[in-house]
């Protein structure tokens, strides 16, 4: 066989080699991204198709950062273990009757002068806003347009509105004056551990307080109060314990409301006993004690004979 068949033969086989080569490659590929990801062992296991640029994820753990240029849906619960943070927008410059838009969740504002602005591009339903005056001169938000709010907001400096859309206005949620430590919640606030307020407290409507799982009261025993609405009962005619009537309080000022639910028996709370109550007290079927904690003894504040 001479050079150039030699050679000619060696180059076919060259090519061959690099394209069952390229093709196996591409069958790697095709399977890691069509196919499935299993981590092993119980692991998270990941469904990827890039047509159209979507992914589906399912089961899926991230351990550190997780950053998402485009919309990301998710269908079920999602734990976050460390800090959700949501990323600033562009700064907006606000302008006399100028109308805002939104471009992110996080939307700082500025303005050259005291402004008023004339209203905020309507969002789609779910999204929530959040407003932050950056500047030094007063954002005024008026309860206009496609603004459902508890009236005119003047933004001062560092000033925050949040806002949530539901399709066709803007809904107030929060507002919170930072100069003055003062915080508006436009609807129903659930809290579920102890709250410390320092200032004055305003409620628009009702306070309730709720209702614990009512404390059977035993002959010569403390009363477990384990909330301010504190139901409590008895198997017979009872009076609590004469060196400690109600366990102590935890926090100066704590409040509490006895309410006797027992139909036909009567409950003495003891006077003196870790109490201060003017003289024992009987609660009756329906009657209720209000006890104030000062941190040494519960101070009676009232009785409702009922």
């Amino acid at each position: 066989m001479n050079a150039d068949k030699r050679s000619e033969k060696f180059s076919t086989n060259w090519i061959i080699f690099l394209l069952v080569t390229l093709v196996a490659v591409m069958i790697a590929g095709a399977v890691l991204v069509r196919g499935r990801v299993d981590g092993g062992g119980g692991g998270p296991v990941m469904t990827a198709g890039i047509g159209g640029g979507t992914s589906h994820f399912s089961n899926i753990d991230v351990t550190d950062d997780l950053t998402v240029g485009d919309d990301l849906t998710v269908s079920d619960d999602t734990v976050i273990a460390g800090y959700l943070r949501i990323g600033a927008s562009t700064t907006f410059s606000v302008t006399s009757g100028g109308t805002i838009t939104p471009t992110g969740t996080y939307m700082p504002l500025e303005s050259g002068a005291t402004v008023g602005c004339g209203d905020i591009i309507t969002g789609t339903a779910g999204d929530r806003l959040v407003l932050v005056n950056t500047c030094a001169n007063t954002i005024t938000i008026s309860d206009t347009g496609s603004l459902k709010l508890m009236g005119n907001r003047a933004l001062g400096q560092y000033d925050v509105l949040e806002l949530w859309s539901d399709g066709t206005y803007w809904l107030e949620t929060t507002f919170v004056d930072s100069a003055g430590d003062d915080m508006t919640i436009a609807d129903d606030l659930t809290v579920t551990d102890d709250a410390a307020v320092s200032g004055l407290l305003t409620v628009g409507e009702y306070g309730i307080y709720s209702e614990q799982t009512a404390v059977t009261v035993t002959e010569g025993e403390p009363i477990t109060p384990t909330g301010t609405y504190q139901p409590i009962t008895s198997a017979a005619a009872v009076t609590t314990s004469t060196t400690c009537a109600v366990y102590s309080g935890t926090v100066n000022g704590q409040v509490v409301f006895l309410v006797n639910e027992n139909g036909s028996h009567e409950i003495i709370v003891d006077d003196g006993a870790n109490t201060d109550l003017g003289g024992n007290v009987t609660l009756g079927s329906g009657d209720i004690l209000k006890l104030l904690w000062d941190g040494a003894n519960w101070l009676g504040l009232g009785t409702a004979n009922n």
